[in-house]
C-alpha cells in the first residue's frame, strides 16, 4: 500500500485564498522479483505524483475564473 497526503495553502498578500487537502493511495499485490517491485513502485509513485499536482493546478486554475 502506497499512500500520500498533501495539504497545501495558497496566500496572496497575506490572505489565504485557497486551503486544501489531497489523499490518495494504491494498494497493490508483492511482486518476488524485488527489481519488478521496485520498478512498479517508481512507476506508481510516479503516476500518483502526477495526478495530485493536476489537482492542485485545476483547483488553481479554478480561481483565477
Amino acid at each position: 500500500k502506497i499512500q500520500v497526503n498533501i495539504s497545501y495553502i495558497l496566500i496572496e498578500k497575506n490572505k489565504n485564498i485557497l486551503e486544501n487537502e489531497i489523499s490518495k493511495q494504491i494498494i497493490y499485490n508483492n511482486i518476488n522479483d524485488k527489481f519488478e517491485l521496485s520498478q512498479y513502485e517508481e512507476n506508481v509513485i510516479n503516476n500518483l505524483a502526477n495526478n495530485i499536482s493536476s489537482e492542485i493546478l485545476m483547483s488553481v486554475n479554478t480561481l483565477s475564473k
